[in-house]
């Protein structure tokens, strides 16, 4: 009777392990290799709309007794409180594997996995935006599922990805804390380098006050000092004429600029500290 009992067992565990293997032979059909760059964009958009560029992926077919594999990915998006996954309920376009081939999937195949309506979870991230993910780390994972049964053919694999606002611009020239000769205060060339991502559809906000030669540059500093010229430009450098004689001698003159750049869907792209950049100044002597 003991005998049969274990036999019975060893037979019970036998099962056991080829259901078991069965199944995760089957969840290894297809390998899934993903990739982030340092970092990417914080606005649902650009993935739904394929602007993004930091997301890519390779899947393999590395199931030899298959000539031919076909399914689509289920993804999920964890991190900052936000959890997102593509529902059950979509119907998404067909990735083909030949056998033993490879697919590289970028921003145009991955977006139509991130359209809103193919999402199940908070897209509520922002209160004046809601498209846009808070800063910081997430993980991207992929699977992939058989395309008629939606069985798991390609374990979850996934990338973390650092989700950050962009920066504003970059001050160029006058260089920072420099003496410029008053004679040449009749045409002050102004340049910045842009470091957000839209840049097509971008506006700068220039402005240029006076300041004592003894006073400290700051935020508060600035926003209570005289101002000598505010203008909103396209192009990320100007001269300034002095037309108007408004530059005095032996004064000391801070500038910024504020970014306002919108991405193809018309929403605003995020900057860090609402786009401003530092404070520069110079001395005319």
């Amino acid at each position: 009777m003991y005998r049969k009992a274990g036999v019975l067992k060893n037979y019970c565990c036998m099962a056991a392990c080829i259901i078991f293997s069965v199944g995760y032979c089957q969840a290894q059909q297809v390998q899934i290799l993903p990739s982030a760059s340092a970092t990417n964009s914080t606005l649902l958009s650009d993935y739904y709309n394929g602007k993004q560029t930091g997301l890519s992926l390779l899947i393999r077919n590395t199931d030899f007794r298959q000539p031919l594999v076909q399914g689509y990915l289920r993804i999920t998006v964890e991190g900052q409180g936000v959890k997102l996954q593509t529902g059950s309920y979509a119907i998404f376009p067909s990735i083909d594997l030949m056998e033993g081939s490879s697919v590289n999937l970028g921003p145009s195949e991955l977006a139509v996995y991130f359209k809103p309506q193919y999402l199940q979870g908070s897209i509520g991230f922002g209160v004046n935006q809601p498209n846009v993910f808070p800063e910081g780390f997430y993980q991207f994972c992929f699977e992939f599922l058989e395309k008629n049964t939606s069985r798991l053919i390609g374990s979850s694999q996934c990338v973390q990805a650092n989700l950050s606002y962009s920066e504003p611009v970059d001050l160029v020239l006058p260089e920072q804390g420099k003496s410029i000769p008053f004679s040449t205060a009749h045409a002050l060339k102004f340049q910045w380098n842009p470091q957000h991502m839209n840049l097509e559809n971008s506006e700068y906000i220039f402005s240029l006050v006076e300041l004592d030669p003894s006073a400290k540059v700051t935020e508060s500093t600035f926003a209570k000092a005289k101002l000598v010229y505010s203008s909103k430009l396209e192009d990320v450098k100007f001269v300034y004429t002095d037309e108007k004689n408004n530059l005095v001698k032996e004064k000391k003159y801070a500038w910024r600029v504020q970014v306002n750049a919108r991405n193809s869907a018309n929403e605003k792209e995020p900057v860090k500290n609402d786009g401003y950049s530092e404070i520069h100044w110079f001395l005319l002597d």
